[in-house]
């Protein structure tokens, strides 16, 4: 701390004051260069004021001067803006001191910023750099040569190139969606993956080439890990000396017009190469350019060319963190009342842009942090993965709160009763909306159908003979549907005829024949068996005529049943809508088990949007697990929500533990056709409040990772 007799410090020599490319919202309009770190300093109009003031050699005499310039402001006002100055030349090494004499403070600085927190290791690796290579000679050396292809002439050829390669693929676009598709081995991933790699290190090239051309320094490209994704980097952090605006978001750019460059070219080369390694390799450029251009780098919300571009172009600089600030506030506001102090000058909309911004980057965050935790639970160590989420859920949410809270409580003293409730009221409104039972209902998928029905099936393979009635006929009970026949079943019938007719002729022919008369007993066992046989064979024919069990509708009959057209054994043929009832049926897992019961009301709402809710009550809950999901339209595997794979048997088998719930359907309810409607049922449940529910789930998941 100096005294008011005392000279300040003096800066560094080799520093450089530049005018900055700010806005009038930014408030920075000097720029304050360290050559020798590589590093650029935003200040204000009032910082760049005390500046040019401190050659006057003492604290007084600048004040004086400074007090002069800005009439109305008092010693106070210096005093804090002088020492906030002070202290920020201080900490970035900008002043020039005596050996020894900052050695205490540059030791603990370090050893602040070596000191392990809990969680450290697992936050540096899911956020790193590694330096691999110092390009700076090569890409001066290569320039000339970048340059050429970035000439007009080179442009339009590649401008050609591409239209010829879109317009060719737009001619076979199923043929190129499906390329995709064709990755099914080891080595087309193999593939994938090289190519994927060549593509980011040309993006990179891009943004290096770039930041050379307009005259800035590159000192390292290497691989870096964001959110626990390992990514290639390059150091462009000397564009921002760059005084013009538009040089520095062409930086920001070039990497993914680099990208753009190669994505062109291989658009024709994949309409015109056979299909082979090569064609794919086309493909994998083709696409991935622009899947990752529009999906990760001109996101604003993380920290890639979109948003370094976006801050350029709103002259906004430092924007994800201010904006973050503002956000903040914006709480303050809302929970402290006035007395919330607000940093930067932006009003109206700019301000709810920002503190929108801010909050969708907070979101995003979250989100990423929670992603990476999904991943390593599902494909890695499911631990590992509870744990990360965790450590998410601190490091973005109870982390920065907790400190935030903490910093408000010493400062308790100077705020006022109505504040102190304000920040009471934080924690409070966490607490009463963990422990609020919101939850009032339960959503399962769910079946709109027929109570009673009659299935057409066959036992046997069978050829159809006659169909006698069309989709949508009134049938009445008895009358025939499907007439079938069975050629293996009239090949059985003949073999027991032939030998009931030789069993009868040996019994007839006994008394002269010495050994029939010994194999007597054989030979009516042979004749009960033939009868049997042949009273079984005319009674499965039997069930090749396909009968109405009771009155009703025909409906969901197989397109194109026709006479001589061979179907499966146990194949549906179509339905038979008995009586006037329907009902819903839908699954729900074991938590939700818990809290719903028969009598409780629901509503069936269809796939189809047009079709208007329909009321519902329970009727029945099976306590055991479903063994298979029915009806199968529901299964994954079949087009439906619920998780399932097929077994040996060819049934639909869910992947988690399920409960079959049966709902009864209003008589009064309007009529969704006599088809099977898929959809989704929302019950009345038991209220439960969320963190009641996020606690289950993880002594759930706790234990299920200890058994297993």
């Amino acid at each position: 701390m100096t005294t008011d007799q005392s000279a300040p410090p003096s800066l560094r020599p080799e520093l450089r004051l530049n005018q900055a490319d700010g806005g009038a919202t930014a408030g920075a309009v000097w720029r304050l260069d360290d050559p020798v770190r590589q590093r650029s300093f935003l200040l204000a109009e009032g910082d760049v004021t005390l500046l040019a003031l401190w050659p006057l050699g003492s604290r007084d005499a600048i004040r004086d001067e400074w007090l002069k310039i800005n009439p109305g402001r008092m010693p106070a006002q210096f005093a804090d803006r002088f020492e906030g100055l002070l202290a920020f030349l201080r900490d970035h090494q900008l002043l020039v001191t005596p050996p020894g004499a900052d050695t205490r403070r540059l030791m603990q600085v370090a050893e602040n910023a070596t000191r392990k927190t809990p969680g450290h290791w697992l936050r540096r690796s899911l956020g790193w750099q590694l330096p691999l290579v110092q390009p700076q000679a090569f890409l001066t050396g290569a320039l000339p040569v970048v340059r050429r292809l970035w000439s007009p002439p080179a442009l339009a050829v590649w401008a050609a190139l591409t239209l010829l390669g879109l317009y060719l693929v737009s001619r076979e676009w199923d043929a190129f969606l499906g390329t995709f598709a064709d990755f099914s081995q080891g080595g087309d991933w193999l593939v994938f993956g090289v190519t994927l790699l060549g593509l980011k290190i040309v993006h990179e090239l891009g943004h290096a080439f770039a930041a050379v051309h307009h005259g800035a320094v590159v000192p390292t490209m290497g691989l870096s890990v964001a959110y626990g994704v390992p990514m290639l980097y390059t150091d462009t952090s000397d564009v921002s000396r760059l005084p013009r605006r538009g040089a520095r978001i062409s930086v920001g750019a070039a990497g993914m017009l680099a990208e753009m460059l190669v994505a062109g070219p291989c658009t024709l080369a994949w309409a015109l190469l056979p299909d082979g390694p090569l064609r794919s390799t086309c493909f994998v450029i083709a696409t991935t350019s622009w899947i990752t251009t529009l999906a990760v780098n001109l996101n604003p919300l993380g920290r890639f060319d979109g948003y370094y571009m976006l801050s350029d172009a709103l002259r906004y600089p430092n924007l994800q963190q201010r904006s973050l600030e503002h956000a903040v506030w914006f709480f303050e506001r809302c929970f402290l009342g006035k007395g919330a102090v607000r940093t930067g000058d932006a009003t109206g909309w700019r301000l709810a842009a920002l503190v929108i911004f801010g909050v969708a980057t907070w979101l995003f965050r979250l989100s990423m942090g929670l992603a990476a935790a999904q991943i390593v639970y599902h494909y890695l160590f499911q631990a590992a993965g509870i744990f990360l989420a965790c450590l998410t859920l601190w490091w973005t949410v109870i982390g920065p709160l907790y400190l935030y809270m903490r910093s408000q409580w010493r400062m308790r003293h100077q705020f006022s009763v109505r504040r102190l409730a304000g920040l009471a009221t934080i924690p409070g409104m966490l607490a009463v909306l963990l422990a609020m039972p919101l939850d009032r209902s339960i959503d399962a998928a769910a079946t709109l159908g027929w109570r009673s029905e009659q299935i057409l099936i066959v036992p046997e393979v069978a050829i159809i003979e006659q169909v006698l009635v069309q989709p949508g006929a009134v049938v009445k009970q008895g009358q025939a549907l499907l007439r079938l026949r069975s050629s293996e079943l009239e090949y059985k019938r003949a073999q027991a005829l032939t030998q009931q007719v030789l069993t009868r002729e040996r019994l007839e022919r006994i008394a002269g024949d010495a050994r029939d008369r010994s194999e007597l007993l054989v030979l009516e066992q042979q004749r009960n068996e033939s009868r049997a046989l042949l009273g079984g064979i005319v009674a499965r024919e039997k069930l090749l005529e396909l009968r109405a069990t009771a009155d009703g509708r025909v409906v969901d009959l197989l397109p194109n049943l026709a006479p001589g057209r061979w179907v499966n054994s146990n194949q549906p043929l179509g339905r038979v809508l008995t009586g006037q009832a329907r009902e819903v049926v839908g699954y729900i897992d074991d938590a939700a088990l818990l809290r719903v019961h028969a009598g409780a009301r629901a509503r069936f709402f269809a796939e189809d949007i047009s079709s208007a809710p329909i009321a519902l009550q329970v009727v029945a809950i099976e306590a055991a697990a479903a063994e298979v999901v029915t009806p199968e339209a529901l299964a994954s595997v079949h087009g439906g929500t619920l998780p399932s794979v097929i077994d040996r048997h060819g049934r639909a088998v869910p992947k988690a533990s399920l409960h079959r719930v049966r709902l009864a359907v209003a008589p009064t309810a309007p009529a969704h056709g006599v088809r099977l409607q898929r959809g989704h049922v929302r019950i009345e449940a038991q209220a439960e409040s969320l963190g009641a529910q996020a606690a289950r789930r993880l002594i759930n998941i706790l234990f299920r990772e200890l058994q297993g």
